[in-house]
């Protein structure tokens, strides 16, 4: 009987072992395709000789020191680059690369176009132009332009106040309202006091500060009565100076709530109305000075990212404009520190890889790209770029 139950006892252990190996048959090859992307039921490409795969220059997709002597060149890194060895890998391509540089987007879709490289790399959007000379593929991002605002602690945004307000033209008409209001306070304590008013009748330094007291609620609140005055003319200034004090004060709130609001506090950027009224930082020449001055925005031009830095601490500036990926690749390496996104996000775009028009290679990428797109490797790759919002 124990014989019996000793065998039985390796039967079960041996059944455990072979339900855990089929469990780890079963899984492993559907984990390494969620890693990925289930790349074996795709047709593979018949890819001979050298591959021609034409790059401009287009930071975070293209980077890298790709022009000048043979000696200084180097491959191009980049998020372009480093999706299209993914793919390249999913399609068992192992032909050699050859990278050719193009000065610009232009001189690459060209070449393109008349067939001397057999893809493109660099942000090349989808759009009709550009689908009318060479063939995309399905996109492999999209990016847009974005905007930047400065992310500054309560303090530094107090202190930015302050010097706004010091900055602008309050303090001058602060100035003038107290010079308004001493001419006031003394011109009806020099005709009052002459006419005999009982207001002035504990001596002239203790008069004057009673006709002082008197002009400020007369102006900032608009109390007085005309007939307290002895003087029929007294009485029709009171009535000029209430009016004159109520515009005053009105203008008065207006500026300093209009400093408070657009320049003295943090902007926030969440559409396109938000950015009216706000110096609006580009670089020269780009997609985002282009849509800035159709918009009539107020631009001021850069030409580095520390010069944006630099401004945006001076508060000379309350936004900087320009592509979404660029910006988010900058971010997450820590050139543009003190700045946060705004939910903001303007002509979203679409980018795609390039290939002569006719060309085989263009159906396998686009399985490809649809079968890793979703997949970690994938994501995981474009967060190593781009970081996150």
């Amino acid at each position: 009987r124990q014989d019996r139950d000793k065998s039985g006892g390796r039967t079960m252990i041996h059944r455990l072992f072979a339900l855990v190996a089929f469990i780890l048959v079963g899984v492993m090859p559907h984990a390494a395709a969620a890693t990925t992307g289930d790349c074996s039921q795709i047709n593979k490409p018949e890819v001979t000789g050298k591959l021609r795969v034409g790059v401009s220059l287009a930071a975070p997709f293209v980077m890298g020191n790709i022009y000048g002597s043979s000696e200084r060149m180097s491959d191009p890194e980049g998020l372009g680059v480093d999706l299209w060895r993914l793919i390249a890998d999913c399609l068992d391509i192992r032909s050699e690369l050859v990278f050719v540089p193009f000065d610009n987007l232009e001189d690459l879709l060209a070449a393109t176009q008349a067939n001397e490289v057999d893809l493109a790399l660099s942000t090349i959007p989808i759009d009709v132009a550009t689908e009318a000379r060479v063939d995309l593929s399905v996109p492999i991002h999209q990016g847009a332009l974005a905007v930047l605002v400065p992310d500054r602690p309560s303090a530094a945004n107090f202190r930015l106040m302050l010097w706004k307000l010091y900055e602008s033209n309050i303090l001058m008409i602060i100035v003038g309202l107290a010079g308004f209001l001493l001419m006031v306070s003394i011109w009806y304590w020099m005709v009052e006091r002459r006419k005999g008013n009982s207001f002035f009748s504990e001596g002239p330094l203790w008069g004057l500060y009673r006709s002082f007291i008197w002009s400020a609620l007369l102006i900032f609140r608009g109390k007085g009565d005309p007939f307290e005055l002895k003087s029929q003319f007294g009485q029709l200034f009171v009535v000029a100076v209430m009016l004159v004090g109520v515009t005053i004060i009105s203008g008065l709130t207006a500026i300093i709530t209009s400093n408070l609001t657009l320049q003295g506090l943090e902007p926030e950027v969440s559409t396109r109305a938000d950015l009216e009224g706000r110096t609006i930082a580009v670089r020269s020449d780009s997609k985002a000075h282009d849509w800035a001055r159709s918009e009539k925005l107020t631009v001021r031009s850069v030409r580095t990212y520390s010069q944006v830095l630099l401004n945006m601490d001076e508060g000379e500036i309350d936004a900087f404009i320009d592509d979404e990926e660029v910006l988010m690749h900058l971010t997450s390496i820590q050139t543009l520190r003190g700045v946060r996104f705004s939910p903001l996000r303007i002509s979203p775009q679409y980018y795609a890889i390039a290939f002569p028009v006719g060309s085989d290679l263009r159906k396998h990428v686009n399985v490809a790209i649809l079968n890793l797109r979703e997949a970690p490797a994938w994501q995981e790759l474009v967060r190593s770029y781009l970081g996150s919002r």
